[in-house]
């Protein structure tokens, strides 16, 4: 995870950020160029200033072992905070763009703590890769569970972390959570053949609620809202083992039938 953070910076708010090192996939992963580029924006931020909301459209499709063109635009800059305008290329081809609201750290008066089940214990099975997602994250007690010999479905809960141990950083830790907050699909679960249970991310939405550490369990748990005009929306959220939500998230992805794919990737 860590070495999708080193950018390299080429003008005043221009960075490359690397690609996937060992992708899974050859598409690119929509987490990561949302999780670069926040990262990006903390880097023309004022210290202090955490992430507080996002919002990301995927315009098309990009290659997950090239790397990024992150251009950052200042848009705002006050006392409240910072608002950053986020561009992503790949050559000449902008595949990604991303708005992103930064704020000063504060107390809160209550902490919204909400139920998840058991912790994995160190005994825990890690699953199987998801995509070129996983490349930086561990999995397990997913639903739906995975069945040898029929299609691989993504999941729609799951205890998520990454694999690295994080440093201290909250903004490291903010950016681990929005790339983990691409993972999955609200409608895995539907099992209606006529419904696929994902599809292309189309936009993104992701709101930062407390500071939780991603290099910990979290429980992924995400939601279908609506499935009409081949596009789906689902709301999430991703919980600490504690019960302290750290973010809520929603998505809406392409639904058109693509059945070939989703027959033929199947569980070994």
């Amino acid at each position: 995870m860590l070495e999708l953070f080193d950018v390299t910076a080429t003008a005043d708010d221009r960075y490359v950020a690397p690609g996937m090192a060992k992708p899974l996939h050859d598409a690119l992963f929509g987490g990561q160029a949302v999780a670069q580029s926040l990262w990006c924006a903390g880097l023309t931020v004022d210290a202090g200033l955490l992430p507080w909301s996002l919002h990301a459209y995927f315009e098309r499709a990009g290659v997950a072992a090239d790397p990024l063109d992150i251009a950052v635009e200042r848009l705002d800059d006050d006392e409240h905070g910072a608002l950053r305008s986020m561009r992503v290329y790949q050559g000449e081809r902008e595949v990604f763009s991303m708005r992103a609201r930064f704020r000063p750290a504060a107390l809160s008066d209550t902490d919204t703590l909400a139920d998840v089940p058991p912790v994995p214990g160190d005994d825990a099975v890690i699953l199987e890769p998801l995509k070129n997602a996983m490349a930086n994250v561990a999995t397990t007690e997913r639903y739906p569970e995975l069945e040898p010999g029929f299609p691989w479905r993504p999941p729609q809960t799951f205890w998520g972390r990454t694999f690295d141990r994080l440093p201290d950083d909250p903004m490291v830790h903010a950016c681990a959570l929005a790339y983990m907050s691409d993972m999955g699909s609200g409608f895995s679960g539907i099992g209606d053949g006529h419904i696929p249970p994902g599809g292309p991310s189309l936009d993104h939405a992701v709101w930062f609620h407390q500071r939780v550490r991603a290099d910990e369990w979290c429980w992924n748990d995400l939601q279908p809202i609506v499935n009409a005009n081949a596009r789906a929306l689902y709301r999430g959220t991703i919980t600490s083992h504690t019960g302290a939500v750290a973010i809520t998230l929603m998505q809406e992805m392409s639904m058109r039938p693509n059945p070939t794919f989703w027959q033929t990737a199947q569980v070994q």
